[in-house]
């Protein structure tokens, strides 16, 4: 038996002001779609026995009318090959409010697909396999209340099960903030002989244990996924084999930080210059400045930075102030107040907007401001 374990592919994600040159959309929601697309390719080129995406297939809740329409039409795909595609509702797809809807009532008409959505613990047979969901459920006690009726049932050749959630002692866990208000557990707690747990949520490819993955994103989102490939996995059960297929997405570079303390601004620009010696073309970029003073900062050839950035798709600089600096509002940097403006929106439960969206205006007039 042969399946496809897939998880937060997040079509409908949107960031930063660049445009696709072809369509005249969000560059990121484009790359976003791409690197999906690129997954199905390969999904059908493997013809599996069948498709498990464990959670954040949209990044929304209320998703784009485009969104809905391309991940339909890839779906359709698949399922039109004779695949069965299953897929569970995450955190960024699973509304707060009953009167909200759910967008897997529409995704869960396609022929050959079963949506897991309604906050509990539900089955699925496909012959001699039972998979066994649990989609995001809002509320720790009631997601632990699910997971204990997680169990295998020996009735069936295979069990296999799928979730949403953070793994107590994973580094990324270690400390959790309730953003996108996730769940969280511990691999104690589902039950014993799985043959297989499909993991979904954190964004890196991550063996768990023998038998228990997280696939990982399809693309990168932020820059804690620097350095990470993004993909899916091919689950081979007799002999167990598990094989990560990348994909081919946009580079997301973290240049090596400068500390400016002590430093004029003439010399953090040689530093800035050296770092820049780089191939950025296309590419995401940060670079991160510590312990610059206010002064220094408001010193610094923001022109000629631009011109140096030019190739990148995005490329911003993040500054931490010099401890001690004296308190000055009209010194406080811009690209501070756009880190924080958008850890304030990522942190703050919203019903009805679009954060990407949100977070793209704020940083387009913050980038105005500083040109001013």
């Amino acid at each position: 038996m042969r399946f496809i374990h897939i998880s937060d592919t997040h079509i409908g994600y949107r960031a930063y002001n660049a445009s696709d040159p072809k369509t005249g959309r969000n560059q990121r929601e484009v790359d976003i779609e791409r690197a999906f697309r690129q997954a199905v390719d390969r999904i059908l080129d493997i013809c599996p026995d069948f498709v498990l995406h464990s959670g954040d297939l949209f990044h929304t809740v209320r998703p784009s009318n485009r969104a809905i329409g391309f991940a339909m039409e890839e779906i359709s795909r698949i399922t039109g090959a004779g695949i069965p595609f299953m897929v569970i509702a995450g955190n960024h797809s699973a509304p707060k409010m009953r009167e909200t809807g759910s967008v897997f009532r529409i995704i869960s008409k396609i022929e050959g697909v079963r949506a897991f959505y309604r906050e509990k613990y539900e089955t699925a047979e496909i012959g001699d396999v039972l998979i066994h969901a649990l989609p995001h459920v809002h509320g720790g006690e009631r997601f632990k209340d699910e997971l204990v009726k997680m169990l295998p049932n020996r009735d069936y050749g295979y069990n296999i099960a799928m979730l949403h959630s953070g793994v107590e002692g994973l580094r990324a866990f270690r400390y959790s903030t309730g953003e996108a208000n996730e769940d969280l557990m511990g691999m104690h707690e589902i039950g014993d002989g799985f043959d297989y747990i499909a993991f979904g949520h954190y964004h890196e490819f991550t063996g768990l244990s023998e038998r228990a993955y997280y696939s990982g994103a399809t693309e990168r989102l932020s820059f804690n996924d620097v350095g990470q490939k993004k993909g899916f996995i091919e689950v081979i059960i007799e002999p167990f084999t598990v094989k990560f297929h990348e994909l081919r997405i946009r580079p997301m570079l973290d240049l090596e930080p400068i500390n400016a303390k002590g430093k004029s601004a003439p010399q953090i620009m040689e530093e800035i210059e050296r770092r820049m010696d780089t191939d950025t073309d296309g590419a995401i970029v940060r670079l991160l400045i510590r312990e610059i003073s206010p002064t220094e900062y408001r010193n610094l050839d923001i022109r000629r930075i631009r011109a140096m950035s030019a190739g990148a798709l995005h490329f911003e600089i993040d500054t931490r102030m010099s401890s001690g600096t004296a308190a000055d509002i009209s010194m406080v940097t811009l690209q501070s107040m756009a880190r924080d403006f958008e850890d304030f929106i990522r942190r703050t439960s919203i019903e009805g907007l679009e954060k990407e969206r949100i977070i793209e205006m704020g940083r387009e007039y913050l980038s105005r401001a500083a040109e001013d």
